[in-house]
């Protein structure tokens, strides 16, 4: 009985168990090599996003909440116009001017009397001290975002994106881009009866 299971036993199997015998340790050794690599995989994250996590809180620190912000509309062919809004920083900041895809130049302006004239001058960067609400608003005296060489028609109701160039006590600058309503008149501490910017006489 014995003599002839052995003998139906295919040739080769013997070797072929042996072989079996041989291969199990190097798969063994292939899945603890897996099982360490994914156990490194999932911890990876969770290691970069502790030490993404300063990083983060740095840019927020940097940031400066805007409030009530709105462009004044244009008419057909009108090639520049004011834009106001409150400004609050977190950290000490200075406000260095603006950029913006919709006109060929964008500038931090001042409203001066000159006689009996009012007149806008480009005026020097802009302390944002922490913590202080810094206005933007129509009126003489005052300060305001204009944007100049307008490439097309602003109209009351679109959103239109402008770029806050800002610069930290440390040196380092840095830009914050914020999107500005365009309306006909703004409700809220920043809004103003003034003429049109567009209209006043530009001095540098």
């Amino acid at each position: 009985m014995s003599s002839k299971a052995f003998a139906s036993v295919p040739e080769g199997t013997s070797a072929l168990a042996s072989s079996i015998w041989r291969v199990r340790p190097w798969l063994a050794g292939l899945c603890l090599a897996g099982w360490s690599v994914g156990a490194v995989w999932a911890q990876a994250p969770q290691g970069a996003s502790q030490q993404a996590q300063p990083q983060v809180r740095a840019q927020a620190q940097g940031k400066v909440q805007v409030q009530d912000a709105w462009l004044r509309p244009t008419v057909a062919g009108q090639s520049a116009t004011g834009g106001y809004m409150r400004l609050t920083a977190s950290r000490d900041l200075q406000l260095l001017g603006f950029t913006s895809p919709v006109a060929a130049d964008a500038q931090l302006h001042e409203m001066v009397m000159d006689g009996d004239v009012m007149q806008m001058r480009e005026s020097a960067a802009l302390p944002l001290p922490a913590g202080t609400t810094v206005a933007l608003q129509p009126g003489a005296g005052q300060r305001h975002l204009m944007l100049m060489g307008l490439k097309r028609q602003l109209k009351a109701g679109e959103q239109v994106q402008v770029v806050l160039k800002l610069k930290a006590a440390d040196g380092s600058a840095f830009s914050q881009t914020v999107v500005v309503p365009v309306k006909a008149q703004a409700k809220g501490p920043a809004a103003g009866a003034a003429p049109s910017e567009g209209e006043h006489h530009h001095a540098h």
